[in-house]
């Protein structure tokens, strides 16, 4: 009669035949079950998974003592048996526990929310599985949890940082938040930018910290702001209308209008605040009309000034005919 096969993955096997009765598998890999008969004479195998044949779905093949999964998924988590059979007995495997994990979406996030009178701290790393570990430091506070983790606070100080880790199954992702007034080190207030009359034209502002330079984008965090928008010098905030719209996100915001006119030239400012502090970005706009002055055009002036010298040209030689007229008839009375 048959014994009982080995339900197992990968090699190598413990010589003892000890039997492990789980595994954790990762989604999307290529991954081969093995029913180990240890030599006996078998003339079939059956898989099962929770009680189940296995064999028909399309992404599992069937080869003799092997189930191959191309790929394994999400579905696929559950108890696993062989059964192997020959012309005189058969026998069934102890079942294999099998888990499939996936790695946690993008990486690891810092927020900071303000929420009436306190801020909320966040580190958040969902959708794993098994869920991720993570952890928070925001000076001398520390929590850890799975998935994400939240604190209340009464304030955050300037200069200060939020530091999240996370960890799932070897795979660690971190982030940092830098709580300071918000920054662009590109954007120059005193440059000068020029539009011409008709065009579509968009003002745009990005915010980024001069710490970039030092950490990696993915692993730093701007710290969310507010924005507004306004022109001339008192600051009234710009409201979306049919020839204006502001659009913002937590660290950009845009001015755009679609048809700018001179009447658009002027000085516009981008109000940017967030939890720490506030700062106003400017911007000199100068709108080119697409029609010159007839009274600034080279060649109206230059007719112009030919007509006149024509002109004075004409009224002289008109005035000395009409004196040389007048002494003539004088010379006549005195003869």
């Amino acid at each position: 009669s048959l014994w009982a096969p080995l339900l197992r993955t990968g090699d190598p096997w413990p010589m003892n035949g000890s039997h492990d009765t789980s595994a954790l598998l990762m989604n999307g890999s290529y991954v081969t079950l093995d029913c180990d008969a240890g030599g006996q004479d078998v003339t079939s195998y059956t898989f099962y998974r929770d009680e189940k044949t296995i064999c028909s779905e399309p992404h599992v093949t069937c080869r003799g003592r092997y189930l191959d999964f191309t790929p394994i998924t999400e579905k696929d988590s559950g108890s696993y048996t062989c059964s192997i059979q020959n012309q005189v007995s058969s026998s069934t495997s102890l079942s294999l526990r099998v888990t499939i994990t996936w790695s946690p979406e993008g990486n690891i996030l810092c927020t900071a929310e303000q929420i009436d009178h306190i801020v909320r701290l966040g580190c958040s790393w969902p959708g794993g599985q098994p869920a991720a570990n993570v952890t928070m430091l925001y000076r001398n506070l520390t929590e850890t949890g799975r998935d994400q983790v939240y604190s209340n606070v009464s304030q955050v100080l300037q200069d200060s940082s939020l530091m999240c880790g996370g960890e799932q199954l070897g795979r660690t992702s971190t982030c940092v938040m830098l709580f300071e007034p918000p920054q662009s080190p590109e954007h120059d207030d005193a440059s000068e930018i020029v539009a011409m009359e008709g065009e579509a034209f968009t003002l745009k502002l990005i915010l980024r910290s001069d710490s970039q330079s030092r950490l990696s984008s993915s692993s730093l965090h701007i710290l969310p702001a507010d924005f507004s928008w306004s022109l001339g010098g008192d600051f009234e905030p710009i409201e979306n209308g049919d020839r204006l719209l502001v659009t913002s996100s937590h660290d950009s915001s845009s001015l755009q209008i679609p048809e700018v006119s001179v009447m658009d030239s002027g000085h516009y400012v981008c109000r940017a605040i967030n939890l720490v502090g506030s700062r106003d970005f400017n911007f000199t706009v100068k709108v080119k009309s697409r029609v010159s002055h007839p009274l600034l055009s080279g060649d109206v002036i230059g007719r112009t000034v030919i007509g006149i010298l024509v002109g004075l040209v004409i009224i002289f030689i008109v005035v000395c005919l009409i004196l040389k007229r007048k002494q003539g008839k004088n010379t006549s009375i005195i003869h």
